[in-house]
This record gives structure tokens, C-alpha cells and sequence, in this order.
């Protein structure tokens, strides 16, 4: 009988790196798929509050340019507050949607408004494994 030389097996340790190596790269990918689900959510989030602010661009743009619900409001006081699905307001924090409606005199000043700049602010708190404070801003104008 002819003996194999150069073919001893795996060996205790070889196997144990292995499943090390293999237990790490599975942890990565649960880790990825974790992230990956709450960015998810966070754009599906995005989508709504733009989606919403639309909504109420819209609205503001439909309106006749000297209607009272068009008058300079400066920042508002009371912000409306959603609650929809992982995503919330606290007005208390002074979170929700904010208008803003500024009347523009253009270059050269001449004592009349040229045109209305309606800024809609949002700032909204992300559930999930980290609580995020996000805020975004949409800005139009309405000419007369």
C-alpha cells in the first residue's frame, strides 16, 4: 500500500477561521438588509412630505393673488402636525409644516410687490434604530 503524502485534511483551526469568516460576511449582509429596509422608509417618508407640500403648493397657487389667504404671514405660529407610519411632528419642539409668504419688490423699488415667494417648511422626526431629525423646504412664487 502506497501512502499519500502532501494530503493531510483540514485541520481544527482551518475549519474554525472558515466559520469565522463565513459568520462575518453573514452579519454584513444582515446588517446591509437592515439599512437598506429603514432608508427605505425614509425615502416612502420623503415621497409623502413631498407629496403633501405639493398638495398645498398647489393650493396656494390656484388661490387669487390678492385673497387674504395669500397675505404676509411671517413664520406661523402654529405648525400643522402629522402622524403617519414611522414618521411624526411635535409642534411642541416647533416641528411640522411651517408657511412662510414674503411679498417681493424687485430691483428697482418702485412701492409696489411684484410677486408673492411662498416657502413651506417640514421638519419631521424618523422612527427606527436611529431617531433622525429631518426638515426639507419647498419654495414657489405667485405672480398677480
Amino acid at each position: 500500500m502506497r501512502k499519500i503524502v502532501g494530503n493531510q485534511g483540514t485541520t481544527l483551526i482551518e475549519a474554525m477561521v472558515s466559520l469565522v469568516l463565513v459568520a462575518i460576511t453573514t452579519m454584513g449582509g444582515i446588517a446591509l438588509y437592515f439599512n437598506t429596509t429603514e432608508l427605505q422608509a425614509q425615502t416612502l417618508h420623503k415621497k409623502m412630505v413631498t407629496e403633501l407640500v405639493n398638495s398645498q403648493m398647489e393650493r396656494y397657487r390656484k388661490i387669487d393673488y390678492n385673497h387674504s389667504s395669500l397675505a404676509v404671514t411671517g413664520i406661523d405660529p402654529d405648525p400643522m402636525s402629522i402622524n403617519i407610519g414611522g414618521m411624526s411632528t411635535d409642534p411642541v419642539k416647533g416641528q411640522g409644516i411651517t408657511t412662510i409668504i414674503t411679498e417681493i419688490d424687485e430691483y428697482p423699488p418702485d412701492g409696489t410687490f411684484d410677486y408673492k415667494e411662498i416657502q413651506i417648511d417640514i421638519d419631521w422626526n424618523e422612527a427606527g434604530k436611529i431617531k433622525r431629525n429631518l426638515n426639507t423646504s419647498f419654495i414657489t412664487y405667485v405672480v398677480p
